[in-house]
């Protein structure tokens, strides 16, 4: 079973940087406030799922595989896989 693997940091280590649409891991400041970015990436069943969070704004986003998604379906996503793995 494939197993996933985790990684979170505080912006995505390119300081300076606004988030983009193309790449939204590739910066790491709020596109609305400047602060930046908590950034969580996920590797679920080889399909890479981000979260990205600003604490002032309190606004997060997620994509899989670099499309904007919802919370209910980045949920959906992490469900499926941890049902699999019971």
């Amino acid at each position: 079973m494939a197993r996933s693997k985790a990684e979170i940091s505080p912006g995505s280590g390119s300081q300076g940087k606004e988030a983009s649409s193309d790449d939204p891991a590739s910066g790491d400041l709020c596109q609305a406030c400047g602060t930046p970015l908590v950034v969580i990436r996920l590797n679920i069943d080889g399909n890479a799922l981000l979260m990205q969070s600003c604490e002032t704004c309190d606004i997060r986003s997620w994509r899989l595989d670099g499309e904007t998604i919802d919370r209910t379906m980045a949920i959906a996503e992490v469900e499926d896989h941890t049902s699999r793995r019971r």
